[in-house]
């Protein structure tokens, strides 16, 4: 199964006014950025493949998570342009993408906090 991860800049805009110098997507939570709990998530899922869009620079994104082998996953990195809006980024990315899998879209920012049960 496979994942497409739209970061769109504008909805996290509200995090640069609290934290200048920090990557929304990037932001650290009990020491670990947002969007590795989203990848925990989606890796507890089965999902295999992931591909992160975001419409500004994703190279921060790209070195601080890389290529996914710490989530035993493949990860991928997409630009969108600043006016594409979520359908038709994934119009676009479904038809290069997605071919012959599910697809999981995640689209927007908020935390998803994973807990183990311990036994």
């Amino acid at each position: 199964m496979r994942c497409l991860i739209y970061a769109k800049s504008s909805e996290a805009e509200w995090l640069k006014e609290y934290f200048p110098d920090v990557e929304p997507f990037l932001l650290k939570i009990v020491n670990k950025s947002l969007l590795e709990y989203v990848l925990d998530l989606l890796t507890l899922l089965g999902i295999s493949e992931i591909r992160i869009v975001s419409d500004s620079s994703i190279k921060a994104i790209e070195k601080s998570i890389g290529d996914g082998a710490k989530w035993g996953a493949r990860i991928s990195y997409a630009l969108a342009r600043p006016e594409d809006n979520l359908k038709k980024c994934v119009s676009e990315e479904l038809f290069r993408f997605a071919k012959e899998s599910p697809l999981l879209i995640w689209n927007g920012f908020f935390f998803c906090p994973i807990i183990t049960a311990m036994q």
